[in-house]
């Protein structure tokens, strides 16, 4: 079968220079197309449709942080040729995938994009859940800057999702690749793959922003509850401490030769603080 589909993980300059020079493209074309910060795109270059979507990419590691990588896709002459700045997992044994139409290839990529989507998406839900159990139990700084990151990273896949969504639209209206019926219903099913994906990420990425303002104001009204007893507390420490400091000058007092004085005056002091707790209590203020 002859060979409709070639990709290059992260090509090498003489690799880049030999496909510039063989499929006669502008020399600056490969200068900025596999960097990180690359938007989805469809954009025609020269003969060739250049079409830029970004994959959600993780390192090898629980921990490591899930970012997007460009997969850059050139379109010529039925053939398609791929670009990525890394290996992706799905893409090792490319070379087993003959589809006799490059079209099917395209396809088959669009899915692959929308259950990497699902995947990650679903996987930072359950980070979620994680992240939102530990901040029930120790309320920690370092559990919630975890949760905003996470919110962060969702929000960012729904943008760049929406972004591939509208670029993968323009290329199923594309006069030069010549869909057929079959092809452009298979088409029609990968992209609502990905409206799904893109939902879901929206939702999830509200979900984490509705948490973080909810234990935002929860963490302020305990901060407030806790001062509030504070205040409480010394209003009712004040009297006997009052009391003590008057009964602790160095002034003739009225009746101080009495025995019954000291008692009298701590009793009074105790009954006030009491009458005062009662009434807090009451209120709710402690």
């Amino acid at each position: 079968m002859r060979q409709l589909w070639f990709h290059h993980p992260a090509p090498s300059p003489d690799v880049l220079a030999n496909l510039l020079q063989e499929l006669d493209l502008p020399e600056d074309l490969f200068d900025e197309l596999l960097e990180q910060d690359q938007s989805p795109r469809l954009e025609r270059v020269g003969s060739y449709l250049l079409l830029v979507m970004q994959f959600p990419w993780r390192n090898e590691g629980v921990d490591a942080e899930c970012v997007l990588r460009p997969l850059a896709l050139l379109w010529g002459g039925d053939r398609l040729w791929t670009f990525s700045e890394v290996e992706w997992p799905f893409l090792r044994e490319w070379n087993a995938r003959k589809f006799q139409d490059p079209r099917v290839t395209l396809i088959w990529l669009l899915q692959l994009l929308a259950a990497s989507y699902l995947r990650t998406v679903g996987r930072l839900r359950q980070e979620i859940l994680v992240v939102e159990a530990r901040l029930d139990a120790t309320q920690r700084t370092e559990d919630f800057y975890a949760l905003l990151a996470l919110s962060k990273a969702l929000t960012r896949f729904y943008v760049t999702l929406a972004s591939n969504i509208v670029a993968i639209f323009k290329v199923s209206r594309s006069a030069a690749v010549g869909w057929d019926e079959a092809n452009r219903a298979a088409l029609n099913l990968a992209i609502a793959d990905l409206q799904h994906a893109r939902d879901r990420a929206e939702i999830s990425a509200n979900t984490a922003s509705d948490m973080m303002d909810a234990y935002a104001g929860m963490v302020q009204i305990n901060i407030n509850h806790g001062l509030k007893i504070l205040t409480v507390l010394a209003l009712v420490l004040y009297v006997p401490s009052l009391v003590a400091t008057i009964f602790g000058v160095n002034v003739p007092l009225l009746e101080q030769n009495s025995h019954w004085t000291a008692w009298v005056a701590m009793g009074v002091a105790f009954g006030i603080s009491l009458v005062m707790s009662v009434h807090f209590k009451r209120r709710g203020w402690l």
